[in-house]
């Protein structure tokens, strides 16, 4: 909706109404109010926003309080959020333990601590690594391309999901391949998984 001539009516009904939007920019939208944005969150819970973007419009209120609105939120005005740097790490960490090999930037993070057992520190290590099998890995990169982002990669041919499109891991088991669908692997690379925007993504 960048630099449409929106007022606060015009996309009131819109948040209100939807389950299923994850997306948002009004970059220079001047005649929208970002309040308008937090009430609509108080007034529909099910709005869960991953990349928000209101640059130029009227910010009558602080960028903190829209943070708070939206818990969720990974890239505000194109940068990301404390959540989206955690998030894109635990990501990366995901990864690099599912494919097997070992991540730089956090050696020696998984040793045994001073007095922890054995199966204290597996418990620890696998625990946090495999967390990500239980969501849609949008949840954790966002809409971002990013080498950061880089992870398995499905197609779907019952689903048409090819050609520069992928779903995660954890999709193409639980939102394709439980209910019957042709699902074949495409490799490894960035990007984000196309399930929720191409299919009914149900992780």
């Amino acid at each position: 909706l960048d630099h449409l001539l929106i007022e606060d009516y015009n996309i009131d009904v819109l948040l209100v109404n939807t389950k299923r939007l994850l997306h948002l920019s009004v970059h220079g939208c001047s005649k929208l109010e970002v309040s308008v944005l937090t009430k609509a969150k108080a007034m529909n819970p099910h709005l869960a926003l991953l990349d928000l973007d209101v640059r130029d419009a009227l910010m009558d209120v602080p960028l903190s309080t829209i943070r708070d609105a939206f818990p969720s939120l990974l890239k505000l005005n194109n940068r990301c959020t404390a959540m989206g740097t955690s998030r894109i790490k635990q990501h990366q960490q995901n990864y690099q333990w599912r494919i097997g090999a070992r991540e730089r930037s956090s050696r020696g993070s998984n040793k045994r601590k001073r007095g922890e057992s054995l199966n204290a520190r597996e418990s620890r290590v696998v625990g946090s690594a495999s967390m990500s099998l239980n969501c849609c890995s949008l949840q954790l990169t966002g809409f971002s391309k990013a080498d950061c982002t880089a992870q398995e990669m499905f197609g779907c041919k019952t689903c048409h999901i090819e050609f520069d499109r992928f779903v995660c891991t954890t999709c193409s088991k639980a939102c394709h391949t439980a209910l019957g669908h042709e699902v074949f692997s495409i490799g490894y690379g960035p990007g984000y998984c196309d399930c929720c925007i191409l299919s009914k993504c149900m992780c």
